[in-house]
């Protein structure tokens, strides 16, 4: 995954254009191996190891206006057997607060 860098980060829901120098790696999931039916696999979930928290006194409207708080962009590559990695797809991500677990 890739986040956008610096200050001038992308208003929420705004992205930096694929590819681009506001774009930064940010985290990686590695997954070795999907089942398929057909040509077809059942829907995937990853989560990504990185993400931030906030401390108290640290109000829900102080976190999203964090200058680390950011969008992200999901890069999905592919590959089988001994062929190159090949970009499948990229998936924007809003950034959101989850509740605590």
């Amino acid at each position: 995954m890739s986040r956008s860098s610096g200050s001038g980060h992308p208003p929420k829901g705004a992205a930096p254009p694929p590819g681009s120098a506001a774009e930064e790696e940010w985290d990686e999931v590695f997954l070795q191996s999907v089942p398929f039916d057909g040509n077809q696999t059942a829907p995937l979930t990853v989560r990504p190891t990185a993400g931030f928290t906030g401390d108290p006194p640290q109000s829900r409207a102080d976190i999203l206006k964090h200058s680390q708080f950011q969008d992200v962009r999901a890069h999905i590559f592919a590959k089988h057997s001994s062929s190159q990695w090949v970009e499948i797809a990229q998936y924007d991500i809003p950034r959101q607060l989850l509740p605590a677990q």
